[in-house]
């Protein structure tokens, strides 16, 4: 293999950042259940597909269309590359949009060169597999990366060239955010002080923290644009931009006068501003995301012969997403890849939504541009999709034909299924102004509307998409863990989950939004401020009404009665808390003088809030003894184990999520004091400000795999998932509704202005260092702000304004389009409209709704407004050219009137098969109101178990954070098969650990298996089921692993347990939160069963090799998992823990447990945690080898292992 040629292909279709256990990551897989269409197992590409693989020889550009398959095409060019044009490993640079799509990209070429090794190896080519399994191991090291990890390594390889520290690092965005603020502050302050009058009229004008922001948000555009010294395009003498309807006029002198110093005042202050900021991350050696892209730029700009090396490295170049790549990305790109000559590129402009990250989609349409003028280069499509049935890709191509310009219909790869499907239109009726108008927010229509102050009318579709959904629910055709909900925005996200949540349908929002803002980030910031410093009256006050403190109204308005003089004047109210409940203790002495205050409102304070506030001062009295000695991170624990606010969090609704805000809390702090010092007191401050700013700072993640209800989550979170059922809600809101009208403006020159692709805004500044060259040709535009008139637009503010507002109704018909196109079996759409919407619009407009372009096109088919079905052209299939016949589209129409709003005010319970089993067999409850402070903890059952098989392997590997060691072969006890124990391990999988991930994998898949089985009735799965499980292990062609975990699955199906245990009250993979010595354990439960008596039956599967055992010697392993299995679900009567063997299925191990033997099991794992909290870490005392595989004492720090690592 060599590394001569040279290619470069960039790839875009549907990868993003959303969770990847959120849905099936792979169009081209089917869903366990067996459903019709998708594609499963080893399959022929589509003539199209065949195409894109081929095309390694000739420049093309390749548009890829939604569920197209375009991963699949990427991973088999870049293994044609290695295996046909003999490049290697370490000469190919794949970029990919987020660290996501990398890893995955490279876990999956790697599994294709270990499949093509195997068939080369089958077919006597045994040097050839050899070569094909080294390749696999070097995906390794391969260069699959974020155009930014690729930045990053060009300049850490040449830091000197770039005028960098060696040692610098890469802020991350909040700390960017903090460093900008710091600097425009600083660069006002320093202009003010040095008596620029030409900025302290600004000032005036427009505020100090206006003009501040006018020169961030230029600072941040003009970088976008590729300058790295970001100046203001040089302009004209002052011009009025008019509004729409309005003549330009000409400006008088004394508005010439103010709007030339207002633009001379931002210029100084943006220098200032960079100048400031470029000296705080030369403190710190940090760069800013930015950085790295004009930093790299120049480097390979700067340095001809050291950019000409990299050149020489890289035969190939393959970048994902390119729809949503930049100038400055791009080129980066085309400097790599200059003299290269085999240039491919592939993208779908129809899925380009992140302006906000400053993709410009100009760069993906300029480059088509070129590729349809070049006779050196193919323009290949991709439009057979597998993702969607026919019927919603009928809904899908309609949205694209009627918001997209130039839209190509998708074509339909899936069948027709019998699987329940469909699609549908939910309309919102709300006619608005008007004396007779119907309305939602009339006064003889009342919703019971939440908190969350969304408008009425927002309520009531979100609860008549919540009402349709839990009709689907109810009637089978939808289980509530595959539907999901995608918004273009948050801004009314509360009033979905709310009336999700009403419907029964038990609402998940993936990522929130308001992170600042969540009670409980709020209250552990008012105790930490309290904790700073008492005397804040306003964090006090918060500390004190918050539930871990529990000081009534009542007694906090009489607190501040009593801080006051005598003359009525109020004072800090600490010195008064201190003086009564604390008796001076930090003061000193036992009877200190009485601060100045009104003592008789004390009296009247009841007694439970008294002994409250006695408690809070002892609390806050240790806190601030200890905070000194902690860090933030630590202080934040300790606040909440001090004050028992842990344990009241997680015994609330929704806890897990609660308290994953505040471990994320704690790493914000941990990432702070990393950077800033340890400061609590600007810890605060930070979150003060972040709230005030607003912040869209994300919710913690909490897993939603397993999760049993409707997830709610954005459109771009949802970037490169499917789901089963798609809910679009919110089509009546405008389409530009994100634009936001800016006070300065700043837009890449015209076309024809400038060098480049012609391209709107071109690659930037070609032939200039960082495109600084092009400041002339760029456009401005500046509003002006008198202290006592009305703004004033000048230059092209109006222009730019407009141009910003189409390019924002642009991308919101995108986002609609990629939402539609992430349903599998069925689409539902969901809007507020009013009767206008029907008839046909003489112009679109950016604040057209999707809807106010989607209703004309319904009516043109012959849809006349109410409840009706329209019909939709189908989808031409893949392999054909004749269109099918039309797919359904079933319009529901919701109207406002009080019968309507009584019928959406109902609140539903959870739908039959989401309710917990019988009160009698629920576990008990998380936490007692009665509980001692304890320190704040989570557990797994595994690490729980872990500890009692091994203390010493938990403390080295939990506690220190030591990695495995996995040099040497496992033992026989994990080995994949007992069959298989003795032979030589398998030249083609040299990872030493292979036995093991073998045994994990085998297990995922068979765990899986018997969860779909469970759910359907105890259906048996079919072999390609089973086979695609392990295939998503890696798995599917290993040696004994389909056979096995075949005999596993149908050993218990075909068991008498299994069909002693058959009940319709028999849940699968059930998730549990148990209470336990002041520790949350959570785990989840493989089968629940409530039994005839009444008492749960809790079941586990053990994949488990025997190896010559019995189920009853092996299941001494896992007595803890048992005991927290029977206490998570039994009752007063007990409950029935058995381990089945899926080895010897007829011999499962039971355990019986009484109430007395739940009350002993409960006390002796209570003892394993406080071992465990008393720091009590002994080593096994009956060491096997299977215990000791992999564990990092086994080399020389443990006494006896019963296995070691090879040397």
């Amino acid at each position: 293999m060599n590394g001569a040629g040279g290619q470069l292909s960039l790839i875009a279709d549907d990868a993003g950042d959303g969770p990847e256990d959120a849905a099936r990551p792979n169009p081209d897989e089917p869903a366990l259940s067996g459903r019709a269409g998708g594609r499963a197992g080893p399959v022929e590409p589509t003539d199209e597909q065949r195409a894109a693989i081929a095309a390694r020889r000739r420049d093309a550009f390749l548009e890829a269309g939604a569920g197209t398959g375009k991963t699949t095409v990427l991973v088999e060019r870049y293994c044609a590359a290695i295996t046909e044009d003999e490049v290697e490993v370490e000469a190919i640079l794949a970029l990919t949009f987020t660290d996501r799509a990398a890893a995955e990209m490279r876990s999956r070429i790697r599994r294709e060169l270990v499949a093509r090794s195997r068939a080369a190896r089958a077919a006597g080519a045994t040097a050839r597999a050899d070569e094909l399994i080294r390749a696999a191991r070097a995906t390794e090291r391969a260069w699959v990366m974020t155009i930014h990890a690729l930045c990053r390594r060009l300049l850490a390889a040449h830091p000197l060239a770039a005028g960098l520290d060696p040692r610098f690092r890469v802020l991350d965005a909040a700390e960017a955010v903090r460093l900008r603020d710091r600097a425009a502050n600083a660069a006002l302050d320093a202009l003010l002080a040095a008596g620029d009058e030409r900025v302290a009229r600004a000032a005036a004008a427009y505020q100090p923290w206006r003009i501040t922001a006018m020169a961030v948000d230029a600072h941040e555009r003009l970088r976008s644009q590729g300058m790295s010294d970001p100046r203001l395009p040089a302009v004209v003498d002052p011009l009025h931009s008019p509004r729409a309807g309005e003549e330009r006029r000409a400006l008088t002198p004394a508005e010439i006068e103010a709007a030339t110093g207002a633009r001379a005042a931002l210029e100084r202050v943006l220098e200032g501003f960079h100048r400031r900021y470029e000296e705080l991350k030369v403190e710190r050696s940090a760069l800013d995301f930015q950085d790295l892209e004009l930093r790299a730029l120049e480097l390979l700009r700067g340095a001809p012969a050291l950019a000409g090396r990299w050149r020489e490295r890289f035969a190939h170049i393959m970048v994902d997403e390119f729809q949503d790549t930049n100038h400055a990305q791009w080129e980066i790109v085309r400097l790599l890849a200059e003299e290269h000559g085999n240039v491919t590129v592939v993208g779908d402009d129809d899925q380009s939504i992140y302006r906000f990250r400053n993709a410009d989609l100009e760069v993906f349409r300029g480059e088509r541009r070129a590729a349809l003028a070049s006779e050196r280069r193919d323009v290949l499509p991709l439009r057979g999709n597998f993702r969607s049935l026919p019927s919603v890709l009928a809904a899908v191509n309609e949205v694209g034909r009627t918001l997209l310009d130039g839209f190509a219909e998708l074509t339909a790869g899936r069948r027709a299924a019998d699987r329940p499907g469909g699609i549908e239109l939910l309309l919102t009726l709300d006619e608005g102004r008007g004396q007779d108008a119907r309305r939602w927010d009339s006064d003889e229509i009342e919703l019971d509307p939440p908190p969350s102050g969304s408008p009425p009318r927002v309520i009531a579709e979100a609860r008549a998409l919540a009402e349709r959904l839990r009709e689907l629910v109810d009637a089978g055709e939808a289980p509530r863990g595959e539907i999901v909900v995608l918004l273009r925005a948050f801004t009314h996200v509360d009033a979905y989950e709310e009336a999700l949540g009403r419907a029964g349908l038990h609402p998940f929002v993936v990522g929130g939004r308001g992170y600042w803002t969540q009670q409980q980030v709020e209250d552990l910031v008012r105790l930490l401020g309290v904790v700073a410093n008492p005397l804040d009256d306003e964090y006090l006050f918060g500390a004190l009404a918050c539930f871990a403190s529990g000081v009534s109204p009542d007694a906090l308005w009489l607190l501040r009665r009593a801080a006051r003089d005598e003359r009525g004047h109020d004072r800090h109210v600490w010195p008064v808390i201190e003086w009564r409940y604390a008796g001076g203790a930090e003061a000193g002495g036992d009877d200190p003088e009485p601060p100045r205050c009104d003592p008789a409102p004390l009296d009247e304070i009841p007694e439970a809030d008294a002994r409250r506030l006695e408690r809070f001062c002892r609390v806050l009295a240790s806190l601030r003894a200890e905070a000194p000695l902690l860090t933030i991170e630590e202080l934040i624990e300790r606040t909440m184990s001090a004050f028992r606010y842990d344990l009241g969090l997680l015994a609330r609704d929704g806890g897990a999520g609660r308290m994953a805000n505040v471990r994320k809390l704690m790493r914000l702090a941990r990432e702070f004091e990393q950077n800033e010092g340890r400061d609590l007191a600007g810890f605060i401050a930070l979150a003060a400000e972040s709230t005030r700013r607003d912040e869209r700072e994300g919710m913690a993640a909490v897993q939603a795999e397993g999760h049993d209800g409707v997830r709610v989550m954005t459109v771009h979170a949802a970037k490169g998932l499917q789901f089963p059922v798609v809910a679009v809600p919110d089509l009546g809101r405008a389409l530009n509704a994100g634009h936001q009208r800016g006070d300065v403006l700043i837009g890449a020159a015209r076309d024809g202005e400038r060098g480049g692709s012609g391209a709107r805004g071109g690659a930037a500044g070609e032939g200039d260092e960082a495109g600084d060259g092009d400041r002339d040709a760029r456009r401005f535009g500046m509003r002006l702000a008198f202290p006592s008139a009305s703004s004033l637009g000048l230059w092209e503010l109006v222009e730019l304004d407009a141009e910003e507002s189409f390019d924002e109704a642009e991308e919101g018909c995108r986002l609609v389009y990629v939402a539609a196109s992430r349903a599998e079996d069925r689409l539902i759409l969901s809007g507020i409209h009013r009767p206008a919407d029907l008839e046909p619009a003489d112009e679109p407009r950016p604040s057209d709704t999707p809807l106010r372009r989607l209703l004309p096109a319904l009516v043109a088919r012959g849809w006349a407004g109410g409840d009706a079905a329209v019909t939709l052209p189908g989808p031409i299939p893949v392999e054909g050219d004749r269109r099918p016949p039309g797919a359904e589209l079933r319009v529901r129409v919701s109207e406002p009137s009080p019968r309507r709003a009584a019928e959406l005010v109902r609140r539903n319970p959870p739908p039959p098969e989401a309710d917990p089993l019988a009160a009698a067999t629920r576990p008990p409850p998380l936490l007692d109101a009665g509980s001692s402070a304890v320190p704040v903890g989570h557990l797994s059952y595994s690490a729980l178990a872990s500890y009692e098989r091994c203390g010493y392997r938990f403390y080295v590997e939990r506690v220190l954070g030591a990695r495995e060691s996995v040099a040497g072969h496992p033992p026989d006890a994990v080995a994949e098969d007992p069959s298989a124990a003795g032979e030589p391990p398998d030249d083609e999988l040299a990872d030493p650990g292979r036995g093991r991930a073998l045994a994990l994998g085998v297990g995922n898949a068979v765990h899986a298996a018997l969860e779909w089985s469970a759910r359907h009735g105890w259906q048996r799965p079919d072999p390609g089921s089973l086979e695609l499980l392990l295939r998503r292990e890696g798995l599917a062609d290993e040696r004994g692993a389909r056979e096995r975990a075949r005999r596993l699955v149908e050993g218990w199906l075909d068991s008498d347990l299994r069909a002693e245990l058959a009940s319709p009250g028999a849940r699968a993979e059930v998730p549990f939160v148990l209470g336990l010595g002041g520790t949350v354990v959570r785990g989840q439960i493989d089968l629940l069963v409530a039994g005839a008596a009444g008492v749960p039956t809790v079941v586990d599967y053990k994949t488990d090799a025997l190896d010559g055992g019995t189920p009853r010697e092996l299941a001494s392993r896992y007595r803890a998992q048992r005991e927290v299995y029977a206490l998570a679900a039994g009752d007063e009567r007990g409950a029935r823990a058995i381990h089945v063997f899926l080895e010897a299925p007829g011999e499962p191990v039971i355990d019986e447990l009484g109430r007395d033997e739940l009350v002993a099991a409960r006390r002796r794992l209570e003892t394993l945690i406080e071992r465990m909290r008393g720091d009590e870490f002994e080593p096994a005392a009956e060491p096997y080898e299977a215990l000791c595989f992999g564990c990092p004492a086994a080399a020389r720090l443990c006494p006896r292992p019963a296995w070691r690592p090879r040397r």
